[in-house]
């Protein structure tokens, strides 16, 4: 009884590291296939992808926009466009190694996400009167531990679909952090991570969006969870004027989770707008544009 059971747990163990060498083989073929198709500039970032700036300079009020996970700034073109006729100044941020060749972008630590959101506002604040920060999904969360270290440097924050939990539509059986920490016991040779869904999102603009990261190193979906357990249970502590957009049409992040976060918040004023017409794609998604013109009214009751 003892050998057989010897047998299936040796049997076992080898079938998963068996299949993790071949799964890891296939995706790191399919990558290089992707990369293969991506034009990259001579700094090794994704043709399309550099952060960029758009309004007048003159404007007293400065916007910075932090995308989100496997996303990159032409995400918010649209919106900071739209901002920008409004007379804001908007400065659309590339969240560091996103956009990036794999070797880079698996080196990235999220000291250095802070980091660079910290620069991006010093920088807006030497310029403008008002800052306004404007987070996305993982841009939404890291714009949370931003302002929970820094709750003087943003004069109101813009949060749309926050990533604070992962959504578990997608997970069958066990919940998605349960996946993730089964990942990190069972995979050894598996270094990357192919994300094989579709934008989360119904419009043509959002279903067209053609600049998000198809191959993310596993280590990157380390840093994401260690920023949302660095955040989690702590709205009690923002008091920095607050907007947030969410969709119980969001298939990626835990909307629930969003809503407890904002019925806790200590914001004065806050403002909850759903956007159920969308999906976890709200930049570009339906009903951007009257969303943006919330913004702007939003941005102008918190002076």
């Amino acid at each position: 009884m003892k050998r057989k059971l010897l047998v299936v747990t040796v049997g076992f163990f080898a079938f998963i590291v068996i299949g993790d060498f071949i799964y890891s083989q296939y995706v790191l073929y399919r990558w290089r296939q992707w990369e293969a198709g991506i034009v990259r500039d001579e700094d090794g970032i994704r043709e399309g992808c550099r952060p960029f700036y758009v309004g007048p300079r003159s404007s007293n009020t400065a916007i910075l926009m932090v995308h989100g996970f496997s996303d990159s700034p032409p995400i918010f073109r649209t919106m900071a466009e739209r901002l920008a006729k409004s007379g804001f100044r908007c400065r659309v941020m590339r969240v560091p190694g996103f956009s990036t060749h794999l070797t880079i972008h698996a080196k990235l630590t999220t000291a250095e996400w802070r980091s660079a959101i910290d620069r991006e506002v010093r920088t807006l604040r030497k310029r403008h009167q008002r800052v306004v920060i404007i987070g996305h999904s993982l841009g939404g969360a890291l714009t949370i531990r931003h302002i929970l270290e820094h709750p003087e440097s943003a004069d109101a924050v813009v949060l749309l679909a926050p990533l604070l939990a992962v959504s578990d539509e997608r997970a069958p059986v066990l919940s998605s952090r349960s996946w993730y920490e089964a990942a990190g016991f069972a995979l050894n040779f598996t270094t990357v991570i192919q994300n094989t869904y579709p934008i989360d999102g119904y419009s043509d603009e959002a279903r067209d969006f053609a600049y998000r990261e198809v191959f993310v190193p596993r280590r990157i979906y380390d840093n994401l969870f260690e920023i949302l357990d660095s955040v989690e249970g702590r709205a009690g502590e923002i008091q920095t004027p607050l907007l947030m957009a969410v969709s119980n049409q969001d298939h990626v992040i835990n909307w629930k989770v969003d809503e407890e976060f904002f019925e806790d918040l200590r914001s004065k004023p806050k403002k909850l707008i759903w956007q159920n017409e969308a999906g976890h794609a709200i930049p570009l998604d339906t009903g951007w544009r009257e969303l943006t013109d919330e913004i702007v009214e939003f941005i102008g009751q918190s002076e």
